[in-house]
């Protein structure tokens, strides 16, 4: 994924700004608003991290389904896999 893509939604929460970024990447990950079908799991992952900051669980296993969906012909040992079926675990085992 180009580092540009989601430069707007990373440097919000580097901001600390994290319904900010939030919003940025559910507008990016809405076809309707943007002119892309195809969404990177990066921008996916990343959301669903920030969906876990705030709290909003449910959200945040949603996305990381959509990642290991995606991602599930994917090689073992690949650390963002590893992360998203980590984290999916967890927060299944709440």
């Amino acid at each position: 994924m180009p580092y540009t893509d989601d430069f707007a939604a990373r440097a919000l929460e580097s901001r600390g700004d994290r319904d900010g970024a939030i919003a940025e990447y559910e507008r990016r990950l809405d076809p309707e608003k943007t002119e892309f079908s195809l969404v990177h799991p990066f921008s996916r992952l990343r959301l669903a991290r920030l969906y876990e900051k705030k709290g909003k669980l449910r959200a945040a296993v949603k996305q990381y389904e959509q990642v290991l969906e995606v991602w599930k012909e994917a090689d073992r040992g690949l650390t963002e896999v590893e992360e998203a079926r980590r984290r999916l675990a967890a927060l299944r085992a709440r």
